[in-house]
């Protein structure tokens, strides 16, 4: 009777202290801005580019856009985007999902409308030989502006990941 007693104890005990009070929780968490995209769809492109010899190609990483751009009632003339290139080391090569360590981004020179420059990089610039690779855009003038809180412009279009080229 008496382990019985201590058992209903130690369980009242562990369900009374484990409950959690999520109004205290409330004021450290912040909320996510999420962007709405900049085009309709985004896709990755890639080339090579053989020009310095088989031994030294350039990797030209760019992505193709379909659907208007975003306007904000300006025109799509005047908005500026800046394409990122985001390379994700991968522990195992053969698995997609195997991320391991931090991402490196590059990014390209400002562009307007769907004319999406390329990023080009040679294969020593790259420091890890298994990765995985995606393109992201962003609109930049909105970025420019958030100082004012007039959030409701910003865009952002990601494409989905690619496996790293062969060379």
């Amino acid at each position: 009777m008496k382990n019985l007693f201590l058992a209903l104890t130690a369980i009242f005990l562990f369900a009374s202290c484990s409950t959690d009070d999520n109004n205290a929780e409330g004021p450290r968490t912040k909320s996510l801005l999420i962007a709405q995209p900049c085009f309709n769809s985004i896709s990755g492109t890639f080339a090579m580019d053989f020009a310095d010899g088989l031994g030294n190609p350039t990797l030209k990483f760019g992505a193709t856009v379909q659907g208007l751009p975003v306007s904000t009632g300006s025109g799509t003339s005047n908005n500026i985007y800046t394409m990122y290139l985001q390379l994700q080391p991968l522990a195992d090569c053969e698995d997609m999902y195997s991320d391991s360590g931090a991402m490196i981004s590059f990014s390209s020179a400002a562009f307007t409308g769907t004319s999406v420059p390329t990023i080009n990089l040679k294969p020593v610039n790259i420091p890890f030989m298994c990765y995985k690779w995606r393109v992201v855009i962003s609109r930049v003038d909105a970025i420019i502006r958030l100082g004012s809180r007039n959030n409701s412009d910003t865009c952002t279009s990601v494409s989905e990941w690619y496996d790293a080229p062969l060379y």
